[in-house]
């Protein structure tokens, strides 16, 4: 199992001027880990222009985080798992899954680390490239 840390470890500072996307199935969750770091966050499905909402924190120094509501993740966790946000999460500049166990950042992740989910256990494992291939 993966140890979840608080609010800031995850997102980050809110002035990092990062889009973070919080996706997974705690939402409740999801909301109170973005409040515990003292960032401000939207619900994906209501933003237009992921794009420009990401360009506008850039600018601004703020950090944004979307969050978005996804079935748990059973198999490999990365930025592809995420069904309908799969495109805002190669996007983003951190993904962090908020699974039925614990929340578990996806990206950015060490090169050569891969993440799992099997029974709702969020496991970290060294990976070669075949296996992402």
């Amino acid at each position: 199992m993966i140890e979840s840390s608080d609010g800031h470890g995850l997102i980050g500072p809110p002035d990092g001027g990062q889009l973070v996307l919080l996706v997974g199935p705690a939402y409740q969750r999801m909301i109170q880990t973005a409040a515990d770091a003292g960032i401000p966050m939207q619900d994906a499905r209501y933003v237009r222009d992921h794009a420009a909402l990401k360009a506008m924190a850039a600018t601004s120094g703020r950090t944004e985080v979307l969050l978005a509501s996804v079935s748990e993740v059973d198999g490999i966790l990365d930025r592809s798992a995420f069904g309908p946000y799969t495109e805002l999460a190669y996007l983003a500049d951190r993904v962090i899954y908020g699974g039925m166990q614990d929340d578990v950042p996806v990206w950015p992740l060490e090169a050569g680390l891969g993440l799992e989910v099997r029974g709702g256990v969020a496991s970290l494992h060294r990976v070669t490239q075949t296996q992402y291939a």
